[in-house]
């Protein structure tokens, strides 16, 4: 009796556990044959590229001559991230988005996929969906409207063209997009310097304007091969480069009519000065006893200035001079040399490791402290005791003193340019000089007692323009004239006495001279 009273014990649980288990099984899948709408929250899951919509809908409408097609209608009430023009749209520009798909159903679910496209952009997408429950990603989005110019376009400062160096906003330059004739998303993008006009002071109508120094330091020219990806108003692209001198970041945002570039991480290779921080030499007794400072000079040459200095000597003296009246309030009589003059006015200069040359200075009329802006002037390291100088004119004019000087020396300045070959000179800038905007100014350095340095141009560059100026003081009686008009109302001692001949025996000097190397003499700071 017992044993029978188990066995159907058992029974009755084994039936209970089979039923228990049939209850929970979740039933085959049917595709509807009505609308069925998933929400998020309750069994739908949506991403765009990667990113979740968290409060959207999806509606399958099924085919009603075919049940194995159907199309997805998804809304988003929620906030999507960074689009425009709608904040709920599905995909920018895209509120309600339809997709339509084939469905390969098994009896746990349906399985779809495939591409789609909308007004403003492609793209592909995949899902699964169960009786409650409907996953979809939607991804690859490409916009078909690349915003870019149709044809090569050249950005400048006043022609849509936004560019910053490592942060700074940088001017005078020129950014030339061309695009790629096989493949819409991709462009060059060509970094060089703003032409500089200077017909109105050449009197040339004829020249165009002269090339200037280049975005990166050391490269006239840059190219990026950049790839672009676009929304509905924009074009977007990055990526890394490097030169010859330095490598670099960059990012930045094309529309039809504007271009936005952003250069990053900007490093030289070679790093000799970068980081390094100077202050002019104080003055200080040399080998023969005479006075040093922050001018440096080294000229040798045959001949002598009157009365028989050798050409380094007497511009060391000419330079320990008290000859720029400097007043205060303590002292309205003082006065001060050329190398404490350039001291106080040239506070400190600075090499950065992106390739500027910054400078701490006071302005001439208001005596109050400034810093040169980015992109003034950059520089590359060329060798052991070389430099490339960069000047960007477009940035000097734009921080330029708007001082004049006054008309007593405009006179002298113009009777001194009236002596002189003019079209000498300009042939001399046009052929040499010039050229060095967009090449570099070949700058030298060598390293001096007490932790200092020099920094100079060489005779190559200085000579030329020495030998194309020196014949102005072949004619005594000019020279003669123009040292009236200079020294006057001025008392000048010693110096007054002698100009004459000193300005007289610059010819000889010049044509006797082998070496004249002319810069600053720093002290490294600490």
């Amino acid at each position: 009796m017992k044993k029978n009273l188990f066995c159907l014990i058992a029974v009755v649980c084994t039936m209970c556990m089979m039923t228990a288990c049939s209850d929970d099984k979740e039933e085959p899948f049917v595709v509807p044959t009505q609308p069925v709408t998933y929400t998020t929250g309750s069994g739908l899951s949506i991403k765009i590229d990667d990113s979740g919509l968290q409060n959207a809908t999806a509606t399958f409408n099924p085919d009603a001559a075919n049940p194995d097609k159907g199309t997805i209608v998804i809304k988003n009430d929620g906030t999507s991230k960074g689009v425009t023009p709608g904040e709920n749209d599905v995909i920018p520009g895209t509120a309600v988005l339809t997709i339509p798909v084939e469905l390969n159903t098994t009896e746990a679910g349906a399985t779809f996929s495939g591409q789609g496209e909308t007004e403003y952009y492609t793209y592909s997408y995949q899902g699964t969906m169960r009786n409650r429950e409907m996953r979809i990603s939607i991804f690859d989005l490409v916009s078909k409207n690349l915003h870019r110019p149709d044809a090569a376009m050249t950005f400048t400062d006043i022609n849509g063209l936004t560019l910053t160096y490592n942060g700074s906003p940088l001017i005078g330059k020129m950014v030339t997009f061309t695009p790629d004739a096989a493949d819409a998303t991709k462009a060059v993008l060509t970094l060089e310097g703003a032409p500089l006009d200077i017909t109105s002071i050449l009197g040339r109508a004829d020249e165009v304007g002269f090339a200037t120094a280049g975005v990166l330091p050391g490269s006239p020219k840059t190219d990026l091969n950049i790839t672009m990806t676009s929304d509905l108003t924009e074009s977007a692209f990055n990526g890394t480069g490097e030169t010859e001198y330095c490598t670099f970041a960059y990012s930045g945002v094309l529309t039809n009519t504007t271009l936005k570039l952003d250069l990053t991480e900007v490093k030289l290779k070679n790093t000799t000065l970068a980081g390094t921080t100077w202050v002019p030499a104080e003055e200080h007794p040399n080998e023969m006893d005479m006075v040093e400072g922050s001018i440096y000079v080294n000229w040798v040459s045959d001949a002598t200035f009157y009365p028989g200095f050798p050409p380094k000597m007497f511009v060391n003296m000419v330079c320990s001079m008290g000859l720029i009246p400097m007043p205060t309030p303590e002292n309205p009589d003082k006065v001060v040399d050329l190398n404490q003059a350039l001291a106080m006015f040239l506070q400190k200069v600075k090499f950065t490791e992106d390739g500027n040359v910054i400078a701490d200075y006071l302005d001439e009329e208001t005596m109050a402290p400034a810093t040169s802006p980015v992109g003034i002037a950059q520089y590359v390291v060329t060798g052991d005791n070389s430099i490339l100088l960069f000047l960007n004119p477009a940035a000097i004019a734009a921080d330029a003193n708007k001082s004049k000087a006054d008309e007593g020396e405009n006179d002298m300045i113009t009777e001194l340019l009236g002596r002189i070959d003019m079209e000498q000179l300009i042939n001399l800038a046009m052929t040499k000089y010039l050229p060095m905007l967009s090449n570099g100014v070949p700058v030298h350095f060598n390293s001096s007692t007490d932790n200092g340095m020099n920094i100079y141009l060489n005779t190559d560059f200085l000579r030329p323009i020495l030998i194309t100026v020196a014949p102005a003081f072949e004619d005594e009686q000019f020279v003669d004239a123009f040292v009236e008009k200079m020294l006057e109302g001025t008392d000048m001692g010693m110096f007054g006495a002698m100009a004459a001949g000193v300005f007289k025996s610059i010819p000889a000097v010049v044509e006797g001279t082998s070496t004249i190397e002319l810069g600053i003499s720093f002290t490294k700071a600490e």
